[in-house]
């Protein structure tokens, strides 16, 4: 079984390659099914920003708990499951 993480509600979750060139870079976010829910899952690219080189970058705010996928293109990259628990 994979770990689950634990993140405060809002946290911002960012996702950074280096190396990669050309190739796409994503996450992919499903949530947590509640019972009897199924929500969609959130995709996010990286945004292609000037004076980076090949890094690329994508930010999430975390706002329910969550499995997480790292993606380039089809590829998976990672994948972590994230609980969210109120911020105190």
């Amino acid at each position: 079984t994979q770990p689950v993480y634990e993140a405060p509600f809002k946290s911002l979750l960012i996702v950074r390659v280096g190396g990669m060139g050309d190739q796409p870079l994503a996450i992919e976010v499903q949530p947590a099914a509640a019972k009897g829910e199924q929500s969609p899952a959130e995709r996010v690219e990286s945004k292609a920003e000037k004076d980076t080189g090949d890094l690329k970058e994508v930010r999430f705010e975390m706002t329910r708990s969550s499995t997480v996928r790292v993606l380039s293109g089809a590829r998976e990259m990672a994948r972590w499951t994230i609980s969210v628990t109120p911020d105190k």
